[in-house]
């Protein structure tokens, strides 16, 4: 769900004060915060930064900046509502905290989803792996 450069996401009620990377102006994932200025950066984006004196430049002000871990930030940005990216095509009307990663890996039933039988490379919607694996399926078990 994240990438460099942020969480590319459907956010419910997203205010984009403090929560977007200055870089790629997405959501940050694991922000970070320039001590000095408060800028706040996503971990991944500083590998992007140049460096002077062995400290990445702020690229809103030059300065060279010593940071550390927003876990605060973090936090909060973990309880932003999202809504499921299979929403778009109408189908999944999940909305939860960005806790997305589990709910696409185990619950969303509309998540293209490879069947499990051994040699099966067939390829759909979770709501009918079960179906698939037991009727359609021709390396199911009988």
């Amino acid at each position: 769900m994240s990438q460099k450069g942020g969480y590319k996401l459907n956010f419910v009620h997203l205010q984009l004060d403090n929560t977007i990377c200055s870089i790629y102006r997405l959501v940050l994932c694991n922000p970070m915060q320039a001590e000095r200025c408060g800028h706040r950066y996503c971990k991944s984006c500083l590998y992007d930064l140049p460096k002077r004196n062995g400290f990445h430049i702020c690229p809103q002000d030059g300065s060279e900046m010593k940071l550390f871990q927003d876990n605060a930030k973090q936090m909060e940005i973990l309880e932003l509502l999202v809504k499921c990216p299979n929403n778009q095509s109408g189908s999944c009307n999940w909305i939860k905290e960005l806790h997305l990663r589990v709910h696409l890996e185990v619950e969303c039933l509309f998540e293209f989803v490879n069947c499990t039988n051994f040699g099966c490379t067939a390829k759909m919607e979770r709501r009918f792996l079960k179906n698939h694996k037991l009727s359609d399926c021709k390396y199911r078990l009988v």
